[in-house]
């Protein structure tokens, strides 16, 4: 109950959470009012069959209450993970909550399998019933994405191909065109601070420097962002810089004096590329945002790199 409290204004502020809301409610009152009812009528057939075999509870002699007990704190842990993994995550905390939800379906399946057989099937079925509403709702609002649904149009990625709404498309395909422009290659190291998503190294062809997603905008990220960075620091010797400094998650640039360069003095820009930047409540996302490639004008010595 502290957990809807709690919960329920962060939910209703956010705009994902408005729009998928009438839905949810309709898909969460069912499956909880489908799970109570199973699960009584799982407790009531099982004393049932108890009762005619002369036995109120199954066990050894004195050892029945204290498996009821150990059962109950099981099942009170359980039933709080979700809302344990979701407090101090600094987001949605029903949404937070939903990704430890396997908790509260690992409580739901002990208790009905205790039940006969005919109901043992039971915990398929509503976890069926459970992850299809909800795989259907994430389609329509994804996390920081667009419409899933809109994405109808293939776009080559590497040797493979993903599908993306027409909008990003067409970024992807500008972003192709000025990666063939500057002659990048599979071997051709770039360093995206923009923060935005793994995905833009990717679809210029090249390798990302470090670790594939260096995220800005967080307490202790730029060191992270360092630390990362201090370990491949010898692949920027030839690296291109990707930089979008109005971007809401941008890694700052002075995050290159790890490896003693500078973006001002050390860098020229040859580029810009149009990428997709994810959106959120805070930060609404910009339809055309573009983030300017960088190269060395002129060659560097990194210390201990040979």
């Amino acid at each position: 109950m502290a957990f809807a409290v709690l919960a329920a204004p962060r939910w209703w502020t956010d705009e994902v959470g408005r729009s998928v809301t009438p839905f949810a409610l309709v898909v969460v009152g069912g499956l909880a009012g489908a799970g109570l009812a199973l699960t009584l009528a799982g407790q009531v057939a099982a004393a049932l069959v108890r009762r005619g075999r002369g036995r109120l509870l199954p066990g050894p002699p004195g050892g029945r209450w204290r498996a009821a007990r150990t059962t109950a704190g099981l099942t009170l842990v359980l039933l709080a993970v979700p809302a344990a993994y979701a407090f101090g995550t600094n987001g949605n905390l029903w949404s937070a909550a939903g990704r430890a939800a396997v908790a509260w379906l690992i409580v739901l399946t002990a208790r009905l399998t205790a039940a006969p057989a005919t109901l043992r099937l039971a915990p398929a079925l509503v976890a069926t019933v459970l992850l299809v509403p909800l795989q259907v709702a994430a389609t329509g609002a994804p996390y920081r994405g667009t419409d899933l649904r809109t994405a109808t149009v293939a776009a080559p990625v590497g040797s493979g191909s993903v599908l993306l709404t027409p909008h990003q498309a067409g970024q992807a395909e500008a972003a192709r065109r000025e990666a063939a422009r500057l002659g990048i290659g599979p071997t051709t190291r770039v360093l995206d601070l923009t923060g935005a998503s793994a995905g833009t190294v990717y679809l210029l062809g090249a390798r990302p420097v470090g670790q594939a997603w260096l995220i800005g905008g967080y307490s202790g990220s730029t060191a992270a962002a360092r630390v990362v960075l201090g370990h491949a620091r010898c692949a920027l010797t030839d690296a291109l810089v990707l930089v979008d400094a109005s971007a809401p998650r941008a890694v700052p640039p002075s995050v290159l004096g790890v490896a003693g360069l500078d973006l001002a003095r050390d860098y020229e820009p040859v580029g810009e590329v149009p990428y997709e930047r994810g959106a959120s409540r805070r930060a609404p996302a910009a339809p055309d945002a573009r983030a300017v490639l960088h190269r060395l004008r002129h060659p560097v010595t990194i210390p201990g790199c040979g």
